[in-house]
């Protein structure tokens, strides 16, 4: 019994010391996703990535439209056999070529997401970056000890503390100004 009073009076000290340096701290939080979504440089981010993703799709419109017209000869051809009848070497040539095309296309797409991706990151990086400068500068000038960036990792944050729309002006503002 003695051995646990000494272990809940020190888990009471450990526990109690940075609640009382707690109370004066000013923290707020921000919601990133809006930031993204809302702000001029997310949606003029979102228009660049929409424009290069639909580059991309026309011209993978183009390759699926000349192996669906691909696909389509070479149906004809097979029907036009009779039963029992083997294909021509033209038809088995279209055959290959059709495959070799897909598997082109497979590979166009792949490399096409894993560009958009990092197009993608790439701007929300710098998005990141340059409202990181108007997130400190917010802060020092309101007086906040931390401005959490999104809320992941919190059980619960009072939305008194949060200053998303507050930064997003400001963000707005000094995108606006430059």
């Amino acid at each position: 019994m003695k051995h646990f009073l000494k272990i809940a009076l020190l888990l009471t000290v450990v526990f109690a010391a940075p609640c009382a340096q707690a109370e004066g701290l000013k923290v707020g939080h921000v919601n990133m996703q809006r930031i993204m979504a809302e702000s001029n440089a997310g949606k003029e981010a979102r228009q660049q990535y929409d424009a290069k993703a639909k580059g991309y799709q026309d011209q993978l419109d183009v390759k699926i439209a000349a192996n669906k017209k691909l696909k389509a000869e070479i149906d004809a051809g097979l029907k036009q056999l009779k039963p029992g009848q083997k294909p021509s070497q033209p038809l088995l040539d279209k055959q290959k070529l059709l495959a070799t095309r897909d598997k082109e296309l497979q590979n166009t797409l792949a490399v096409y997401q894993k560009e958009l991706r990092e197009f993608d990151a790439t701007l929300t990086r710098g998005i990141v970056a340059d409202f990181s400068v108007v997130a400190e500068r917010y802060g020092e000038a309101n007086g906040y000890d931390y401005l959490i960036r999104g809320l992941d990792a919190l059980i619960y944050a009072n939305k008194k503390q949060e200053v998303t729309d507050a930064l997003l002006g400001e963000f707005n503002n000094q995108k606006n100004n430059k």
